[in-house]
């Protein structure tokens, strides 16, 4: 009797384990790919890259730009920078893209880095796992006309459904296990010269 009462609970739990397999899991988000954070002089003209990566097709037109305002409860407002966007569907222009963002952000590095902190640095070693090969991709500019301290703060890239102004959940406090949580991805940071920093 006991073999039996076994038997069928092993054959009830690979049934419940098949049946959870067959549930339709929601579609990745896309992945977002933005310099964190970028310094910005005073009345200057600044232009930065941004992509979207996915395995599905992708759409320009649910690509948002929001800064995060603080005045009174934190919510999002759309930004007023001028954006431009681009799709790509082929997997040698994704990578193309992908390896000039690459290249411009090692220069970058690098021009921070020299003097004496060069000598300290070290060579990164190879990526363990190979990069998901992205088969479509929203690309863009954002263009920053006449700097100002209104422009300095956070900003966040957002896909999908356009966010509502009005606060709401975004408005309402989060309890987290860390002191200091990850920023969410697509979030970066604009920093004007001389401006005082915000605090939050």
């Amino acid at each position: 009797m006991k073999i039996i009462l076994l038997f069928a609970l092993l054959v009830f739990a690979v049934a419940r384990r098949d049946h959870d397999h067959d549930r339709e899991r929601p579609p990745r988000p896309p992945a977002v790919i933005v310099k964190h954070r970028h310094d910005v002089g005073t009345n200057e003209t600044y232009q930065f890259q941004f992509a979207f990566l996915g395995m599905e097709a992708l759409n320009e037109t649910e690509v948002w730009l929001y800064k995060v305002n603080r005045d009174d409860e934190p919510h999002f407002v759309e930004a007023e920078f001028e954006i431009y966007t681009e799709t790509l569907t082929n997997e040698t222009d994704i990578k193309e893209w992908l390896d000039n963002f690459k290249e411009g952000a090692d220069k970058e590095r690098e021009d921070r880095e020299k003097g004496d902190r060069e000598d300290r640095r070290r060579p990164r070693p190879p990526h363990p796992r190979p990069h998901t090969k992205f088969t479509n991709a929203v690309v863009g500019d954002v263009t920053i006309e006449s700097a100002s301290c209104d422009d300095m703060g956070p900003y966040l890239l957002h896909y999908g459904e356009k966010r509502e102004s009005d606060g709401g959940d975004d408005g309402e406090e989060r309890r987290h296990r860390r002191p200091h949580p990850r920023p969410p991805p697509g979030a970066f940071y604009v920093a004007v010269e001389d401006c005082q920093t915000i605090e939050f």
